[in-house]
């Protein structure tokens, strides 16, 4: 599946990547994004996400090192770790 369906979902599930594992953070679904959001994180919303509920975890597939940096910064800023004007701008709450 791709990022934009996963986030659809009602998980609360670590998520890594399948490139170096530094992703690591949980991610509490749905997650509502904004029209700024959706335009902003839209490559990382295509990326391919899989599931593994019975280990609690989801891995997304990154390709390279920039992959990885728009993953990470998407996660973690739907996690809260940006700042607030960033947060309000990308998400809905």
């Amino acid at each position: 599946m791709k990022v934009k369906e996963f986030i659809k979902g009602e998980y609360d599930i670590d998520v890594y990547d399948d490139m170096t594992e530094e992703l690591g953070i949980c991610a509490v679904c749905p997650i509502e994004l904004t029209d700024e959001g959706k335009q902003f994180f839209g490559d990382v919303l295509e990326m391919s996400i899989e599931l593994y509920e019975d280990e609690a975890v989801a891995v997304v597939h990154v390709e390279d090192e920039q992959e990885l940096r728009r993953a990470k910064k998407f996660f973690y800023s739907a996690a809260g770790y940006c700042g607030e004007k960033d947060y309000d701008k990308w998400f809905k709450e």
